[in-house]
């Protein structure tokens, strides 16, 4: 039970580190000065941490709800 918290407990901070990256690169939205090149190394950023979140996020519930509660059965 140990092992299986202690990676949850992981994942659950990665989920949150996501969080809190969202949350600074959300300030960059008004980027209209910046040149185009930068525009596409943010937008391509925030591609990639949105498909992480969604991995993480599903990898969370699987593990959640199709490994342990059925377990516990």
């Amino acid at each position: 039970y140990q092992l299986v918290f202690r990676f949850l407990w992981r994942l659950k901070r990665v989920q949150y580190s996501l969080e809190q990256a969202w949350k600074h690169h959300s300030s960059t939205r008004n980027m209209e000065a910046e040149p185009e090149a930068l525009r596409t190394v943010v937008h391509k950023c925030n591609l990639v941490r949105s498909e992480m979140v969604h991995f993480a996020t599903n990898l969370l519930s699987y593990v959640m709800f199709e490994v342990l509660e059925t377990s516990f059965e």
